[in-house]
């Protein structure tokens, strides 16, 4: 179950990153499916939750 769960975060931020370039949102809605079918195999991948909401804060502040 493990290298389930990691393997959807991983699958999960790769979408995540490609939809911040390209903007489609078929990726994004692979980025969210991904996420919780991580979540779903393993509840402790929850914690990409507060990595993603760092980045995004970081992502944010570096656009203005």
């Amino acid at each position: 179950m493990y290298l389930l769960a990691l393997v959807f975060s991983y699958l999960a931020f790769t979408l995540f990153f490609s939809y911040l370039r390209s903007g489609s949102p078929l990726r994004l809605i692979g980025f969210i499916l991904a996420l919780v079918a991580s979540c779903y195999t393993h509840l402790y991948c929850i914690s990409a939750f507060p990595v993603l909401l760092i980045y995004l804060a970081w992502a944010r502040k570096e656009l203005d």
